[in-house]
């Protein structure tokens, strides 16, 4: 049995390693995606889940007997065993899912700092956005690293048009929380409010209330199992987060053909500034916001800009392309 899986391994032509999918989030939607579109290619990739039945045991033998191992996400490194064997594999790939926030967990013990910062310089990084690629050159001095995109997909009878053009609707998707910005998006529908304008903000998503402010100005949707439903019938995609190196749905949003709006410190802010019809607000201010929602607005959407983004980021060529080109890089 031992033999039959490790002659399996050596067959694939990457691993992927997660830790687990359950407390991953939104940024797993392009891996599974790109696996989902393998099939049953037992050529190609494999995804070996650490907290698994014999997940780890799994994993030890990629490391021994597989030549190109991808880990997803920080998670994994949090393993000792994992991170002096991730520094010592020659052909390996980190693959982050976000960026400042979850570096924390590794400054807290000199060997940690010491292993992962070598990771981080000498290792090859498959990153999500030219955004995280930057910051990861300028702390890490990282040099073999590549911006391999997104796969989304869209189902094409969700898509539809606003049905009541009296008011303009504003959405944003995220998990309740500071960083996605629950507290300013709030503000910034207060200001909507008192400046009379007429705008209706929505917002799609849940999680825990606490110290957070949810304005009654907001129209809370809670959880939704399909977002491209609410997203199809909104006209302006508001992205409230102070940090984020993937908002995937940008992508989702361009895919049905909608305006986004941005601040500058996300992940796709350089994408939604070459795209007529969607802003970047470059002050995390709530009538800097506003403001942007406003340009935008009053700006003739560009279908033909979208597309060629979508087709740079998100296209499955693309991305099987630029992941090839990492794996091979000496």
């Amino acid at each position: 049995m031992v033999f039959r899986k490790i002659r399996q391994i050596q067959g694939y032509k990457a691993i992927f390693i997660v830790d687990e999918l359950s407390t991953w989030g939104g940024g797993s939607t392009p891996l599974l995606n790109f696996l989902r579109l393998q099939g049953h290619d037992q050529s190609s990739y494999k995804l070996f889940i650490l907290r698994s039945r014999f997940g780890f045991f799994k994993v030890l033998l990629s490391f021994l007997f597989q030549k190109n191992i991808i880990i997803v996400g920080f998670d994994p490194l949090k393993y000792f065993t994992i991170l002096m064997l991730a520094s010592l594999k020659k052909n390996l790939i980190l693959y982050p899912q976000t960026v400042q926030y979850q570096l924390s967990k590794f400054f807290h013990s000199f060997a940690r700092n010491l292993f992962f910062t070598f990771l981080m310089e000498r290792k090859k990084i498959a990153c999500v956005s030219d955004f995280q690629k930057k910051y990861f050159i300028k702390n890490f001095k990282s040099k073999n690293i590549e911006n391999i995109g997104a796969i989304i997909f869209t189902e094409p009878n969700l898509i539809g048009r606003n049905n009541n053009p009296e008011k303009t609707k504003v959405l944003m998707i995220g998990y309740f929380s500071k960083l996605k910005g629950v507290n300013f998006y709030s503000e910034v529908a207060d200001l909507a409010k008192e400046e009379g304008l007429n705008y209706e903000f929505y917002w799609l998503g849940d999680g825990p209330t606490d110290e957070l402010y949810l304005s009654e100005n907001v129209v809370w949707l809670g959880y939704s199992a399909n977002p491209k439903f609410s997203l199809s019938k909104i006209d302006i995609m508001f992205l409230s987060s102070s940090e984020d190196s993937i908002p995937l749905v940008f992508y989702e949003a361009l895919e049905l053909e909608k305006k986004c709006v941005v601040y500058k410190n996300t992940g796709v802010a350089d994408i939604a500034a070459t795209i007529e019809g969607c802003e970047v607000y470059n002050e995390y201010l709530p009538h800097e916001a506003l403001r942007a929602l406003d340009r935008s607005l009053n700006t003739k959407f560009n279908f033909k800009q979208a597309k060629n983004a979508l087709e740079k980021y998100t296209s499955v060529e693309s991305f099987k392309s630029k992941l090839n080109n990492l794996i091979y890089i000496k």
